[in-house]
């Protein structure tokens, strides 16, 4: 390529770079050779110095001369070899969009040059604005009559001609859309019809929400090492005729929202054993009991519940739970008669205040409810405000109550083991805690002030109210497949209060279940009183869909008549509405416990049951 072909190329080469403002600050717009260095540098073959200055008056050296020239024939490389001007222009027209460089940064302004000389004349401006509306002229001649278009008329007739040939269709189609609107008028009263309709099912529907019936029904047939056939206690291994046992429960309830707030239920209650711990009964329906009947409602700023119901009956689910705190202060494993009435304090808790009667005074005895035995409780729920977890969860909660028990001697028991004769009023106090660790560790403790033989001296031959326990449970593991709980505590020997979870939890079996029904297999030797100290384990093992259920309990007291006992239970069937699990136990007891009555030595004493329990 000769020399003007090679300066055409780079003069092309620049000529294709797009124009930008500015690309060195101290070249000025009005420099006579602005347009050159601006190219040449959008070009990439000149470059500045440091800080985006050209820095012109600088004189160039051959090594800056030589990479220039460099960059430019770099630039050239990009043409195909042999080419006539013609195909030059060609081939630039064609590549121009691949050979200009991506935009450079916009410059900073430069600075003002000085005036320019007197420009020439301008073009002619707009014409201005009309003036101002002239008077009005003088009314002109009546022009023509105005004629229709011969091309109007043609239509028209056109028009008259295709109605009158569709006149049959176009009536047909008129009553066709009155007919559609009849039918539509139709339809809207049909739907209006079907709105009644629906609003009256969905009434109706209300009406039959308000009052919802539940039940249920739990039956067990199985083997109790610990019953001989005259149903005493044998307290030997093996299975013996006559220790086979049935058991049958019904209950039946119904739940009713009374509008607003207000809410009731009532639980009827059959079971085979003479309804020996649960349900208010009379003579000749020995079988048959009410357990809960009670309405909630709101007023004098709280919360109230009238009549039978539960020690820690919830206001808000109706939750029929037995326990006020862990229940070793107060704890009823039926519902009694009473009120109940709670408060909210906002930031300082909750106050319960709870007033309750046995149930020996609608049992047959004479006197009413003068001779039935009455509790009082006043009970404080708080979080303690100083500690909470991230998200705002309290990480302590308090509670503190109070009880008082006013036995009456003269009213027969119905086995619950309130009234024997020899009660006398009872005072308690508890305080207990649940701390937010692992899966949550709870404790309680209860001092007992007053037990149930009052002044005369008591199971350690004096008078003094020494009656106490510490108990605690601790979650340890709580996954999808596995759960792992463990209790345990320490009871006083005075410690005898007649609505504990540990003297009194109402099992309603008498052989070796009565442990494995216990809520805690602490106080677990049945017919004696404290002092003991023991743990409760519970494990869970999901297999698959089904529990595996092991309980582990024993006592660390070398004087205890109960050692230890293992029990499980396992599900065969499952439904939605229910299963029936086998359950077994095994406990190993000393002479003089009830389920070792007439043993010499420490002896193991089992039992097996079939367990089916269905709701509807």
């Amino acid at each position: 390529m000769s020399k003007k072909a090679l300066l055409a190329v780079a003069v092309g080469l620049l000529l294709m770079r797009p124009s930008h403002a500015g690309a060195f600050s101290d070249v000025p717009f009005d420099h006579w050779a602005y347009n050159a260095v601006q190219d040449l540098a959008q070009a990439g073959i000149l470059e500045g110095y440091p800080g985006g200055t050209f820095d012109g008056p600088q004189p160039m050296t051959r090594y800056e001369f030589a990479v220039a020239i460099h960059r430019m024939l770099k630039n050239l490389e990009k043409l195909p070899k042999g080419m006539s001007k013609e195909d030059l222009e060609k081939w630039f027209a064609e590549n121009r969009a691949k050979l200009v460089g991506p935009a450079g940064s916009k410059g900073d302004k430069g600075d003002s040059g000085s005036a320019g000389a007197k420009g020439g004349d301008g073009t002619k401006g707009a014409d201005g604005r009309d003036g101002a509306p002239g008077a009005k002229g003088e009314k002109g001649d009546k022009g023509a009559d105005g004629q229709i278009p011969k091309d109007w008329l043609t239509k028209l007739e056109a028009i008259e001609k295709l109605t009158k040939e569709f006149k049959g269709e176009l009536d047909t189609m008129g009553q066709n859309v009155n007919q559609a609107l009849a039918r539509i008028a139709a339809l809207e009263s049909k739907a209006a019809a079907m709105a009644d309709t629906l609003n009256d099912h969905e009434a109706r529907i209300e009406e039959l929400e308000r009052i919802k019936w539940y039940g249920g029904i739990t039956t067990e047939i199985g083997l109790d090492g610990a019953i001989d056939q005259t149903g005493a206690q044998d307290g030997d291994l093996g299975f013996e005729s006559g220790e086979a046992f049935s058991y049958l429960g019904v209950k039946v309830g119904l739940d009713a929202n009374l509008g607003g707030d207000m809410r009731g239920r009532v639980t009827w209650w059959y079971d085979s054993d003479a309804n020996q711990h649960h349900g208010l009964q009379s003579a000749g329906l020995a079988g048959l009991g009410v357990d809960e009947a009670w309405v909630r409602l709101p007023g004098l700023g709280g919360k109230w519940i009238f009549g039978r119901q539960y020690a820690g009956q919830d206001y808000e689910s109706g939750a029929a739970t037995p326990a006020l705190g862990l229940g070793t202060g107060y704890y009823t494993g039926a519902a009694l008669t009473g009120i109940r009435a709670e408060y909210g304090l906002g930031t300082f808790g909750k106050l319960t205040l709870l007033a309750q009667a046995d149930d020996s005074a609608a049992s047959g005895v004479g006197g009413g409810i003068l001779n039935a035995n009455v509790a009082g409780v006043a009970r404080w729920d708080v979080d303690f405000p100083w500690f909470k977890k991230a998200g705002g969860e309290p990480l302590i909660k308090l509670g503190f109550q109070t009880v008082g028990h006013m036995p009456n001697n003269n009213a027969a028991g119905i086995g619950k083991g309130f009234n024997d004769g020899t009660r006398s009023s009872e005072w308690s106090i508890s305080a207990n805690a649940y701390v937010n660790v692992l899966k949550g560790l709870k404790i309680e403790y209860t001092s007992q002030f007053r037990n149930e033989i009052g002044t005369t001296p008591d199971l350690n031959l004096d008078t003094d109210a020494d009656g106490q326990v510490i108990y605690a449970e601790l979650g340890i593991l709580d996954t999808p497949t596995f759960e792992l709980a463990v209790k345990g505590g320490l009871v006083e020997q005075d410690y005898t209060l007649s609505h504990s979870i540990l003297t009194n939890p109402y099992t309603r079996a008498n052989g070796v279940f009565t442990l494995m029904d216990r809520p805690v297999m602490l106080d677990s030797f049945i017919n004696q009183f404290g002092p003991t100290q023991g743990f409760d384990v519970d494990f869970k093992w999901n297999i698959g869909s089904r529990p595996l259920k092991v309980r582990w309990a024993g006592s660390t007291r070398r004087l205890d008549l109960f050692n230890w006992a293992i029990g499980g239970s396992f599900p065969l069937v499952q439904t939605g509405k229910g299963d029936v699990s086998i359950q077994a136990i095994y406990a190993d007891v000393d002479p003089g416990h009830a389920l070792n009555v007439a043993g010499l030595t420490s002896q193991g004493v089992m039992g097996v049951r079939l367990v089916g329990g269905f709701s509807f």
